[in-house]
C-alpha cells in the first residue's frame, strides 16, 4: 500500500468496492464511512480530498468498507442516523429510522398545535425513541412514554433522550405494547409497528433481512398481527378524541382502516408519503 493515497484516492476505490457490492449510493455511502472514521463531516470530506491520511486510518477504512460490501448497513457501522433532521444513535437492538417514518412525527406535531396543554403522547414499540423523542424535541408541552419490549432498544431511548435535553420528559417503559398503561390516560398513541408479512421477509434486502431485528419487522402471516392488537388497546387507553396514528405497508390501507372503524375511531385519514404510498393512517377515538 502506497503512502502517499490520499482522501479522494480512498473515497473512489471504496465507491467501486460498494458498487460491486450492489449498495445503492456507493461514493455517498464511501464518504459518510471516512467522515466517521476521521471523525469530521462529510462535508470536510469532499473538502479535503488532496489530504494524506496515515496508514493506521486506511487500514481501518478498508474494514468499515469491507462490513459495509458484506452488507452491514452504514447506521449500525456508525451507530447513528439522521431523523427529523436529528441525529439519532441506533445500534442493531433497534430498527433504523427510516425518512417515511418522519411523517408520523409530522402528524403528531399538526395534533399537538391545536392545543397548547400538555400532552402524553405513547410510541409503542419505540425502537430508538425516534418519532417521540423527535416530537418531544419539537414540542416543549409533550411527555413521551416510550414502550418497548425490548430492554436493549430501551437503552438506545435512553441514550437518545439524554442526549438530545429531554430526559425529563420521555420516560422508557418495558412492556408488550399498550397493557402497562391505564384506560383512558393518553392523549395520542403513535407507532411504526412490524408490518411486514413473515413470508415476505426473507426477499426484503440483504441490510433489512440479514441485520434488522427481525421483532421490529415481522407482522405475523398477513402483516397485521400487532396493528390488531395496538388498535383495540389504544381504543381502551386513549382519551375521548385522542389521536391514533400507524405506519402501515403498501396495500394494507383498507384493512388498517377498517380495523380503526370497527373498532369505533373516528376521522380516520390516509396519509401518502413522499413516493405516492398510504405510509399512514390517522384516526381519533370517541368523542363523549
Amino acid at each position: 500500500m502506497r503512502d502517499d493515497v490520499t482522501i479522494a484516492e480512498m473515497v473512489r476505490s471504496a465507491a467501486e468496492r460498494l458498487t460491486w457490492a450492489g449498495v445503492e449510493f456507493p461514493r455517498l455511502e464511501a464518504q459518510l464511512l471516512l467522515a466517521h472514521l476521521m471523525q469530521c463531516t462529510r462535508t470536510q470530506i469532499v473538502a479535503e480530498t488532496c489530504a494524506v491520511p496515515s496508514h493506521e486510518a486506511r487500514c481501518e477504512y478498508e474494514k468499515l468498507v469491507d462490513r459495509r460490501a458484506e452488507g452491514e448497513p452504514s447506521a449500525y457501522i456508525i451507530g447513528r442516523r439522521e431523523f427529523f433532521g436529528i441525529s439519532f444513535v441506533v445500534s442493531p437492538a433497534v430498527l433504523i429510522p427510516r425518512p417515511e417514518t418522519e411523517l408520523l412525527v409530522e402528524i403528531v406535531l399538526d395534533y399537538l398545535a391545536l392545543g397548547s396543554k400538555a400532552r402524553i403522547c405513547a410510541d409503542v414499540g419505540a425502537g430508538s425513541g425516534c418519532v417521540g423523542i423527535a416530537a418531544a424535541v419539537k414540542s416543549p408541552f409533550l411527555r413521551v412514554l416510550a414502550l418497548d419490549n425490548s430492554a436493549a432498544a430501551l437503552e438506545v431511548v435512553r441514550t437518545n433522550a439524554a442526549l438530545l435535553g429531554v430526559s425529563r420528559r420521555v420516560k422508557s417503559v418495558l412492556g408488550n405494547l399498550l397493557a402497562p398503561l391505564p384506560p383512558a390516560s393518553l392523549d395520542i398513541v403513535v407507532t411504526n409497528p412490524p408490518y411486514i408479512p413473515a413470508g415476505d421477509i426473507g426477499g426484503l434486502q440483504r441490510e433489512v433481512s440479514q441485520y434488522e431485528p427481525h421483532s421490529a419487522l415481522d407482522g405475523g402471516e398477513d402483516g397485521l398481527d400487532l396493528i390488531r392488537r395496538i388498535v383495540q388497546e389504544a381504543r381502551l387507553a386513549l382519551k375521548p378524541g385522542g389521536l391514533i396514528a400507524i405506519e402501515i405497508g403498501a396495500g394494507q390501507h383498507d384493512r388498517v382502516t377498517a380495523l380503526l372503524q370497527t373498532a369505533g375511531f373516528l376521522r380516520v385519514k390516509a396519509h401518502s408519503d413522499l413516493a405516492g404510498i398510504t405510509r399512514v393512517i390517522s384516526a381519533r377515538s370517541t368523542m363523549e
